[in-house]
């Protein structure tokens, strides 16, 4: 695959020679590192790599000289951290709606969303768009001409949330996946479907290599402390199913019961602490754990994606959502796996 390196002005300056590129990209990390022969070093700190048509490059933060091995590294952060390296902001009293977008500007009581929370709503690639624009990356980053075909209704920023969490949250709320390719010097960031593959009956699991876990306890019960103190304080029980369904309602007692405690004492809402807690409880449960290899040829999963599967010789099966991919690159020669979870 060839690894096109350009400059800070973003204008193309040639093809790697004898790189060794690692990514990871997704719930975590996000960066990469780049390894080339010493004789072959040709970039620089605030450069970028990328393979057209492909969700893989970013910026080179970092040089790296290793002499005894004759070798340099350049290391920096993917499309995906160049996203996370930005904050959403609450809102502010110059934000306006636009064409496309609308912003809420007061809540149900007609108190001002100034300072507290950014709201909006508007077709799910607008909504990129106006963020990309609002965190000053617009100039490559972009999200589709067309529109993604599902409308964000209401959709709340979390605090500060950080540019990449918050996007795809915004996406997986109105069932979408964030896509993210680099084309005709761009980054095209788009919402598209998520694919649930463990209910696709034309998919064979036979065909990639699973490394299968399957943990059978896990918490089910979460104690949700909120503001106030001793007996004063906010406390809200939350419970999962053997399915992993969310309530307030108990199904499992005794030995079955795993619970913990989740502390948010500066919450500012018996609804916050709801909404945080039902997160948290979420990755609490997980109860099942893949690692998925499979080769260059079949790179069709995507971060947010549902796969499963089930071992013959165990009998165990399970489901979980792809939240990192991990690609190993060189020229003649690209490797991915997969981490999964809820």
């Amino acid at each position: 695959m060839d690894l096109i390196y350009m400059n800070h002005e973003m204008i193309d300056q040639g093809v790697l020679s004898g790189y060794e590129m690692d990514l990871a990209f997704g719930e975590d990390e996000n960066d990469f590192e780049c390894l080339i022969p010493a004789d072959a070093h040709c970039c620089q700190a605030g450069w970028y790599l990328y393979a057209e048509d492909t969700e893989y490059g970013g910026i080179i933060d970092t040089l790296e000289v290793r002499s005894e091995a004759n070798e340099v590294v350049y290391f920096g952060r993917t499309w995906h951290g160049i996203l996370g390296s930005k904050v959403v902001m609450p809102l502010t009293s110059s934000d306006t709606s636009t064409q496309h977008v609308t912003i809420k500007t007061a809540d149900s009581a007609g108190v001002s969303l100034v300072g507290r929370y950014l709201v909006i709503s508007g077709d799910a690639n607008r909504c990129i768009d106006f963020i990309l624009q609002r965190l000053g990356l617009s100039a490559m980053f972009q999200a589709p001409e067309g529109d993604a075909g599902a409308i964000v209704t209401g959709f709340q920023f979390d605090r500060f949330t950080d540019g990449y969490k918050g996007i795809v949250k915004m996406l997986s709320s109105v069932g979408l996946k964030m896509a993210v390719t680099y084309t005709n010097g761009k980054v095209i960031i788009g919402g598209v479907e998520k694919f649930d593959y463990s209910t696709d009956d034309e998919f064979d699991p036979s065909l990639v290599n699973i490394q299968l876990k399957k943990k059978v306890n896990a918490v089910n019960h979460l104690i949700c402390l909120g503001s106030g103190e001793l007996e004063q304080r906010t406390v809200l029980h939350l419970y999962a199913d053997a399915n992993g369904n969310i309530s307030t309602t108990q199904t499992q007692f005794g030995l079955d019961e795993y619970a913990a405690t989740y502390d948010y004492s500066s919450v500012e809402s018996d609804e916050e602490l709801m909404k945080k807690g039902i997160e948290q409880l979420k990755k609490l449960w997980e109860p099942d754990e893949m690692v998925i290899s499979l080769d260059a040829e079949s790179d069709f999963f995507d971060v947010g994606d549902k796969v499963g599967a089930t071992d013959s010789i165990t009998g165990l099966s399970c489901s979980a959502t792809i939240k990192k991919k991990i690609v190993k690159l060189r020229s003649d020669y690209t490797s991915i796996n997969y981490e999964v979870g809820e």
